[in-house]
């Protein structure tokens, strides 16, 4: 490869990997108006896990106020430490329409989406593997070695299963 390629290469390389780490702008919400804020505060209403999108920042809360200002946090329930002393009350935090990307709300699970990543990580290993070290091993003992892939590939699927069961899909609100 010559070094103009290898240069070619590389800038292709770069510029795929900032168009993944910095997608494109996104664009700030406008205050909503009338049936549209009650629209959105009953679907936040509704649901018990909320996530606010900004520019620079990820908010997850279980309850969110909207108003013609911004979207207002409460404080967070629960209690502050083990040992309190006093009541310790976190103040409102207040996030503009200006900032706002997005509102999502969170419903059901990425079990499916999970098991499916840990089928292709586990496959995919599981066969370089197989591919690598299959002639390395008598007939008899490809058996063995197809076995132990097997049940890599199938504890993966368990794994990306349980990160899916844990991590919730997310709808839009607003966006």
């Amino acid at each position: 490869m010559s070094a103009p390629d290898l240069r070619l290469a590389l800038l292709l390389l770069v510029g795929g990997l900032s168009a993944i780490m910095h997608p494109r702008e996104a664009m700030a919400l406008a205050a909503p108006v009338g049936a549209t804020q009650a629209a959105w505060q009953e679907a936040c209403d509704s649901s018990s896990h909320l996530r606010v999108m900004t520019r620079t920042a990820r908010f997850e809360t279980s309850r969110l106020q909207l108003d013609s200002a911004g979207v207002r946090f409460g404080p967070r329930t629960g209690r502050a430490a083990f040992i309190v002393v006093g009541e310790v009350r976190a103040p409102e935090r207040r996030i503009e329409w200006a900032e706002v990307e997005r509102i999502d709300r969170a419903h059901g699970s990425s079990i499916g989406r999970g098991a499916v990543t840990g089928l292709l990580i586990g496959g995919v290993l599981s066969g370089m593997t197989y591919a690598a070290t299959a002639s390395a091993f008598t007939v008899n003992d490809r058996g063995t070695l197809l076995t132990f892939a097997s049940a890599f590939t199938a504890v993966c699927v368990a794994t990306g299963a349980l990160f899916g069961a844990l991590s919730p899909e997310w709808a839009p609100i607003a966006q």
